[in-house]
């Protein structure tokens, strides 16, 4: 989610929860690439891969 509201793109595309579900897993897709292409430095506080299912399903709740 933090990565979606950092970019560009998917800051003006995720307006609502309902966008969120329906592109959660290209976000992850997304967001996942991404990290592999940065150099290595201090880990994210927090990212998707780092959720749990109940963290995942609150954040996607929220709003």
């Amino acid at each position: 989610i933090d990565w979606a509201l950092a970019n560009d793109f998917w800051q003006a595309h995720i307006l609502s929860p309902a966008k969120l579900r329906a592109k959660y897993e290209t976000l992850r897709r997304q967001a996942k690439s991404e990290r592999r292409k940065q150099p290595a430095g201090p880990p994210p506080t927090q990212n998707i891969d780092d959720m749990s299912e109940e963290e995942i399903q609150r954040a996607l709740r929220f709003g």
